[in-house]
């Protein structure tokens, strides 16, 4: 249990220092031995074009900069419960938003064709270190 809060402390620090600054919305990581990659770019452009349509009308909105530490070491360690080889067959990327709607109606995750999206509005907002992690392996 120490090494896994030093660890989220290192990551937390590290974060402060290296990602808030010049955080954009287009920076992602690759986490686990299948290099997963996951992003924290939002808006249209993170969706398929079949979707991008009136009538799906899919958005998502940026997490918070602070959030971002946090959700990386949840999502490396969800994913490393999976072995490397089931992680490469299916899944390639995990997009980590904020908020993310489709026909008007919030969502709290999806899948679609080897990517992943999970929402996290903060800890304030009842988005716990379970709750994101259990999202994650529902929609994977």
């Amino acid at each position: 249990m120490t090494e896994k809060i030093f660890k989220h402390f290192i990551l937390i620090l590290l974060g402060m220092i290296f990602l808030l600054p010049g955080l954009k919305a287009q920076d992602q990581i690759r986490v686990g031995q299948a290099a997963i990659k996951v992003s924290f770019e939002s808006g249209r452009r993170i969706f398929p074009c079949k979707w991008k349509n009136k009538r799906i009308s899919p958005e998502a909105w940026p997490v918070k900069a602070e959030e971002i530490p946090r959700l990386e070491l949840l999502v490396e360690e969800a994913l490393e419960k999976y072995p490397p080889k089931v992680l490469r067959r299916n899944l390639k990327k995990v997009y980590v938003v904020r908020q993310l709607t489709f026909f008007g109606l919030e969502y709290g995750g999806t899948y679609f064709r080897k990517t992943v999206y999970i929402t996290d509005n903060g800890l304030e907002h009842g988005y716990t270190d379970q709750y994101i992690e259990g999202t994650l392996h529902h929609e994977f």
